[in-house]
């Protein structure tokens, strides 16, 4: 069950901080798959790099699907808040 204050930040403007959340780790296994591709983190073999590529390709997908909620979110200013 979630916690009062969990759930009441979530229907605040700052709600869409599930999604912030979500890119972050996006772009961390994106950072992590680009990397071992590379063969900075060891030797990688072609159906591993194949399976990176993979990852890779969900994760840009995945980015062009969270654009437009990025459009629509609403911009805070100092002037709204008060």
């Amino acid at each position: 069950m979630a916690h009062p204050s969990e759930v009441a930040s979530l229907q605040t403007p700052e709600g869409s901080r599930p999604e912030h959340d979500l890119r972050n780790v996006l772009y961390l296994v994106t950072s992590f798959a680009q990397l071992m591709r590379e063969g900075l983190a060891g030797p990688v073999s072609q159906p591993q790099k194949e399976f990176l590529g993979h990852i890779l390709d969900c994760a840009a997908r995945a980015q062009e699907l969270m654009a437009p909620a990025r459009r629509k979110a609403p911009v805070q200013t100092t002037a709204a808040q008060s």
